[in-house]
């Protein structure tokens, strides 16, 4: 199994996997300092990056802002087991390596998934 599933292509495992779960609703401090508020619900956001990534894969990435939401499968730390969510595909970026046997190689892509 891949690290990572999007939108149904498996992709290389990420030289960087790091997930951060975001809490959504409105908290502030009381008059006595202690954290007060309403939590509606939290999000998942990914942060993935690539060493070196085949042109194949960048192509995939750039184009799957297409539809806006991609589906992205992953493990959640949480439960130690795959899940699959809909994401908004952020930050897309990388540089153009080196072309060895007519493929080319892009590296250092960034791209971050922000849980719809």
């Amino acid at each position: 199994m891949a690290l990572m599933v999007i939108d149904g292509v498996e992709f290389p495992q990420p030289t960087e996997f790091s997930v951060e779960v975001e809490p959504i609703g409105r908290f502030e401090r009381n008059a006595n300092g202690n954290m007060v508020g309403d939590l509606i619900g939290t999000k998942m956001n990914l942060g993935c990056e690539w060493v070196l990534i085949e042109d194949e894969y960048f192509r995939k990435i750039l184009n799957a802002v297409k539809p806006h939401f991609v589906k992205v499968r992953f493990l959640d730390p949480h439960t130690g087991q795959d899940v699959e969510k809909e994401m908004f595909l952020s930050p897309r970026n990388g540089s153009l390596a080196f072309e060895e046997n007519g493929r080319k190689w892009w590296r250092n892509v960034k791209v971050a998934f922000l849980e719809r």
